[in-house]
């Protein structure tokens, strides 16, 4: 009974401790929460722009500027001495199979020739020896499984 008063407890000083963060971070909370303000603030009035005087010169001095024309990029650039040349990718070669070589006939007397692919296929994977599945025979009740100790009836609705 003790633990869920201390729970509760601190569960509510949480509660404040968290409210506290909150208003401190946000000023609309810190006046009670209140969000419409009694007395809205006065929506400053904007300056009016003052008029060009007539008699002072334009800002700009030329009255008929010329159009901008863009930019044509030219028909032939000089290429730069120092500069590098672009490298240009590798051409992939295609992948072609290669013709399997007959192996020779050995000859009476000499040891026989193996490649090394026939060397390390017998010893990479190894076949296992195929040994019975116990699982298999359903005869045969697995001595580790052990029937259930109570059993209960299904229950019948009328």
């Amino acid at each position: 009974m003790r633990s869920l008063g201390r729970t509760s407890l601190c569960f509510h000083l949480a509660l404040l401790l968290l409210l506290a963060v909150v208003t401190a971070d946000d000023p609309s909370l810190a006046d009670g929460g209140r969000l419409i303000d009694p007395k809205p603030s006065p929506k400053p009035t904007p300056k009016p722009m003052p008029q060009p005087n007539p008699k002072m010169p334009h800002p700009n001095p030329n009255p008929n500027p010329k159009p901008m024309t863009p930019a044509k990029p030219e028909p032939n650039p000089i290429p730069d001495p120092d500069a590098k040349p672009q490298p240009k990718p590798m051409p992939q070669p295609d992948p072609k199979p290669t013709p399997e070589k007959p192996n020779p006939k050995p000859q009476p007397g000499s040891l026989p020739v193996y490649s090394l692919d026939d060397i390390g296929s017998d010893r990479t994977n190894p076949k296992p020896d195929p040994q019975p599945n116990p699982r298999t025979n359903p005869a045969k009740p697995d001595p580790e499984v052990k029937p259930p100790l109570c059993t209960i009836p299904p229950f019948k609705l009328k």
